[in-house]
């Protein structure tokens, strides 16, 4: 039996621009494939054209210490978490996943100008 998923720690509208986001990426729309696309630098799944909409959805400072707090929690765990939350949490597993994203972008710059 699937354990019942936990409460987004993201905001509703938060959680929304993620989970549609990540609907664009056909190929990958699991978490744990796209995680395995960026560490690839897989450009058949990431296109440089959906590479800012992939940087928007990482987590902030804030949001990282939300979502590393609820998959480290007793009554949670990463399989628990929402799509939303278990894409931001396999992106925190990366130690530069806004560096390697923006690799990907044909000039090398997220949208805010940070990489």
């Amino acid at each position: 039996a699937a354990l019942e998923k936990l409460p987004s720690v993201l905001t509703m509208k938060r959680t929304q621009h993620v989970q549609i986001t990540l609907s664009r990426f056909k190929l990958a729309r699991e978490p744990a494939q796209l995680q395995a696309a960026v560490v690839r630098l897989d450009a058949t799944i990431l296109s440089p054209e959906d590479v800012p909409a992939l940087v928007s959805c990482l987590p902030t400072n804030e949001e990282a210490d939300l979502i590393t707090h609820a998959a480290s929690s007793p009554d949670g765990g990463v399989e628990r978490l929402t799509v939303a939350d278990a894409f931001q949490w396999r992106m925190l597993q990366l130690p530069s996943a806004r560096t390697t994203v923006t690799l990907l972008q044909p000039d090398g710059q997220s949208m805010n100008g940070s990489a």
